[in-house]
């Protein structure tokens, strides 16, 4: 009886542990920004397709209105992979400690990021 009870006892302090494991998220937006005129953009965080679209980027205000993504996703390690045209393709690995912010532009063939801890403000 005494050994049903202790196994008993540890497995119910196992699961009641994991239950209480905290998991930390921070908001991680994304911004296709300057430059586009009418690219096949993707945009692909850790292997899950976040943005699949053909971009133009306003000349008001150096954002594409389709190109802007905004979630909350666990803190750590994280990649995200952006090919625009099918032609050009590069990743970008960053660690999430907080809430981060990551601009996208592009220029002869070349993708450049910009990253923030602030949201992008456009006029």
């Amino acid at each position: 009886m005494r050994t049903v009870f202790t196994v008993f006892a540890i497995t119910a302090c196992s699961f009641l542990f994991s239950c209480n494991k905290e998991t930390n998220t921070a908001t991680l937006g994304i911004d296709v920004q300057a430059t586009f005129k009418e690219d096949h953009v993707q945009v692909l965080l850790d292997s899950k397709e976040i943005i699949n679209d053909t971009l133009t980027s306003s000349p008001v205000i150096t954002v594409c209105e389709n190109g802007r993504f905004a979630t909350n996703i666990n803190t750590g390690n994280h990649v995200l992979k952006v090919i625009i045209n099918r032609t050009a393709e590069t990743q970008y690995a960053f660690k999430m400690t907080s809430d981060h912010y990551i601009g996208i532009k592009h220029s002869a063939g070349e993708i450049f990021f910009e990253g923030s801890d602030k949201p992008f403000i456009y006029r």
